[in-house]
């Protein structure tokens, strides 16, 4: 088994501290997240590597004013749905729309 642990993502989320020690004492591999590297070659837009996307559309969510992509994408991570899936890829391919 595989684990990326994502502390930047835990800490804005307060999901709670991830019991590493516990992890590997069971024979588990234990990774960083964030950086693709940790699952070989996944995660980039680089040639050569594979790219798992989920493209999602804000349009439906309204909002009064001018927001930058991060205040856009945290509004998304509290409203959003599966309207707002524009499109799916896996190893680079696009598996639906």
């Amino acid at each position: 088994m595989f684990i990326a642990h994502c502390p930047e993502s835990n800490t804005n989320l307060s999901s709670g501290v991830v019991t590493i020690r516990q992890y590997l004492k069971e024979g588990m591999y234990v990774g960083l997240g964030g950086g693709g590297e940790f699952f070989g070659k996944v995660g980039s837009f680089e040639a050569g590597y594979e790219m798992d996307a989920v493209v999602l559309e804000d349009k439906r969510l309204i909002h009064p004013q001018e927001m930058e992509v991060e205040q856009r994408l945290e509004r998304m991570i509290y409203l959003a749905d599966e309207r707002e899936v524009y499109a799916k890829y896996v190893a680079g391919e696009k598996v639906s729309d």
